[in-house]
């Protein structure tokens, strides 16, 4: 009854890792045995050399390889002589490396190169010359208008007045000998009020002449300010129309100093810029000669050690052995485990399908 509950044989996983582990391997030494070839050159050879030793993990026997490259003849002694020359090279350098010291042991020394070019100015700039109008606009004083009135009244009633009066004095004669005639006398009143009456007769006259040389005054005066504004208008146009040519000539002259200048400035500013320029690159060239002067020991020690070295004979390479792992025990282990498993699972899985298949079967009540 034990037997039929028990699964089938599970395989030997173990066992399976383990030939796995041994044919890997095997493998990787015959890729190494087949990697390791002996090469031959025109130059020289490479050879391989196969060894036995202990492997310090495992404890057991292992193959160790040794790589050998040998020159031929020619090559050799072209070493050989390569090496003695280097010898006497690194000797004359060793004697030679004393002069560093002296040259190295002091800091650069910079006083006497050349002095750094001078940055330009701008010179010659300013322009002299007028620039403003060498002729103000003006003309004649036109006077006071006040003046041209009462000029032009005077005038006018000093006219009238050199009619009117003697005209007055011609008539008080005649008015004086009409009324002798007619037996009156100054201290007569009707003498008085005919003389009162031409005396207030000639206020009348003069009083009219003032008002009506007082009209002619200021057409004078108008006529007078007219004429001298007009004088000066021309004037001032005449001194204008000067004005703008002298201050044309005058702007002409000095925008050609101007150019002038400009044009010399530009010329002295490059010039300096060029006499810079030639004493920086001077100083240059000064600093450049120098740090080659206190190289130069250096390059000839440099020189002295380094030469053409006789070249090894260049071989093909070969593969790197390969990793083969070992026996993989846990993976062996896990897929038993699994197999085991899926056969409990399959076993239990049918008896319960037995089971059931024999109730079904089973009923009490059922009619035979």
């Amino acid at each position: 009854m034990g037997s039929l509950f028990k699964g089938p044989k599970a395989p030997d996983y173990k066992g399976a890792a383990e030939a796995t582990a041994a044919g890997n391997a095997e493998m990787m030494d015959k890729q190494t045995w087949q990697n390791r070839i002996n090469q031959y050159g025109p130059t020289g050879s490479k050879t391989y050399e196969v060894g036995s030793t202990i492997n310090p993990a495992t404890g057991k026997p292992m193959e160790t390889w040794s790589e050998y490259t040998t020159l031929t003849p020619e090559q050799q002694a072209m070493f050989d002589q390569n090496q003695a020359i280097q010898g006497m090279r690194l000797d004359v350098g060793e004697t030679a490396a004393g002069r560093l010291m002296d040259e190295y042991g002091k800091p650069m020394d910079w006083s006497g190169l050349s002095d750094y070019g001078k940055t330009p100015t701008a010179t010659n700039t300013a322009v002299s010359g007028p620039v403003a109008a060498r002729y103000t606009a003006g003309g004649a004083s036109i006077g006071d208008p006040n003046d041209f009135r009462q000029q032009g009244e005077d005038a006018s009633y000093e006219s009238q007045m050199r009619r009117i009066t003697p005209q007055y004095q011609d008539a008080v004669a005649a008015m004086e000998v009409k009324l002798r005639n007619q037996g009156l006398n100054p201290d007569d009143r009707a003498w008085q009020n005919q003389m009162e009456a031409m005396s207030q007769s000639y206020n009348d006259a003069s009083q009219s002449a003032r008002l009506t040389a007082a009209g002619e005054g200021r057409q004078e005066s108008a006529l007078n300010w007219g004429q001298q504004m007009g004088q000066n208008q021309n004037i001032f146009n005449q001194n204008l129309s000067k004005n703008a040519q002298n201050y044309g000539m005058d702007m002409s002259n000095n925008q050609n100093k101007f150019q002038q200048s400009l044009a010399a400035n530009n010329q002295n500013f490059n010039q300096q810029s060029q006499a810079a320029q030639q004493a920086n690159a001077l100083r240059q060239q000064q600093m450049i000669e120098q740090m080659q002067q206190r190289g130069f020991g250096l390059n000839e020690i440099n020189a002295m050690i380094s030469g053409q070295q006789v070249g090894m004979p260049q071989f093909g390479g070969y593969n790197q052995a390969g990793y083969t792992p070992g026996a993989d025990y846990a993976g062996a282990a896990m897929n038993e485990g699994n197999f085991d498993q899926g056969s409990y699972q399959a076993l239990w899985g049918g008896i319960g399908s037995l089971a059931g298949a024999g109730a079904s079967m089973y009923n009490p009540t059922a009619k035979t």
